[in-house]
Formats: C-alpha cells, structure tokens, sequence
C-alpha cells in the first residue's frame, strides 16, 4: 500500500505535523511525499468534460450548502480546485 501525502509542514509548526516514520512503521504503508504544486500542473491537463461532469456531482451532492459568494467562489474557481 501507498500513502500519499501532498504538501508538507510549515517552518516551524513542529507541533500541528505528524512525522511519517511512525505511520510507515504501525501501518506498513510506504509514504510518498509529493509537492502541492505538482498536483496544481497535473489538474491543468483534466480533460474539461471531466472538469464539468465532477462540478455538475458535486454541486448535486451539496445542493443548497454551496455558497456561491460571486468574488473568491464561483463555478470557475471551484472547477480548478
């Protein structure tokens, strides 16, 4: 099994981080440590049909609790996340 883990802690926040090596050794998993940013270029190549057909699911799975505010949220902000 793999575990993978985007981004890492920030410098100096020690305390809100849990240190893989005891994960891989309880669980026996192996960590793959892969940077947020990769993960921005790699939704940049979804086909946008794919792009549309999880906004059209997840907009039916929330319904009414998705707030669009017009400004930080909108359908084309969230299509990107």
């Amino acid at each position: 099994e793999v575990y993978g883990m985007y981004g890492g802690h920030s410098m100096g926040m020690e305390t809100g981080y849990f240190h893989l090596v005891p994960i891989v050794k309880a669980f026996g998993v192996t960590a793959r440590q892969i940077d947020q940013l990769w993960l921005v270029k790699k939704m940049e190549t979804v086909d946008e049909k794919e792009v549309k057909k999880g906004l059209k699911w997840f907009e039916g799975l929330l319904g009414d609790r998705l707030l669009y505010d017009g400004n930080m949220l909108t359908p084309e902000t969230l299509k990107t996340q």
